[in-house]
């Protein structure tokens, strides 16, 4: 996704004094029409579209978006803080979150953890289960087989009759039909 740029918000503007609808401005500048629309939405002063006021305010939320967000020494320390007290990465960004608290994501606490691992560091352990490393049996060449399987050509005659399964389930029926003509 491209933003506006500030020289495509002075066409805005100028598209809008001209008496120009928003389909039509989109066409003239490349952009989608709901992209002009969002932009009029979020940016529109009371006093009209002003493409200065309008990039400054697109530029403030950019910044303070959560991607943005730094991973700063504070965070490491509440990070540090709950993880010691057995809580979740999920935890920790819900509680801060409803607290209004700044965070990144539980998936960059995981990460964070890792990196801490790597060095020596004690965090993971803290944690309610550990990655648990797969185990993989057999050599290479063979994973995956199963060992003395036969061809489907091998099987028995009575299979292809496909009596025996029908077979089991007469017999549990007639078994029912009894228990039913013992109750009555």
């Amino acid at each position: 996704m491209k933003h506006l740029t500030l020289k495509e918000r002075y066409q805005i503007s100028a598209f809008i004094e001209a008496g120009l609808k928003k389909t039509e401005i989109a066409k003239k500048i490349g952009k989608n029409k709901s992209s002009i629309s969002r932009e009029l939405k979020r940016n529109k002063s009371p006093s009209g579209y002003d493409p200065e006021k309008a990039n400054n305010k697109a530029e403030k939320r950019k910044k303070e978006s959560h991607k943005n967000k730094k991973f700063n020494k504070e965070m490491k320390m509440k990070i540090e803080e709950k993880i010691k007290e057995n809580w979740s990465p999920e935890q920790i960004k819900g509680y801060c979150k409803k607290h209004k608290i700044d965070m990144v994501s539980h998936t960059r606490i995981y990460a964070y953890i890792e990196e801490d691992k790597t060095i020596g560091g004690k965090l993971y352990k803290y944690l309610r289960h550990a990655k648990k490393k797969r185990k993989k049996y057999g050599t290479e060449e063979h994973r995956g087989q199963i060992k003395d399987r036969r061809s489907i050509e091998q099987r028995p005659a009575i299979v292809d009759q496909k009596i025996r399964v029908g077979a089991i389930l007469l017999l549990l029926l007639k078994e029912k039909q009894k228990l039913r003509l013992l109750k009555k």
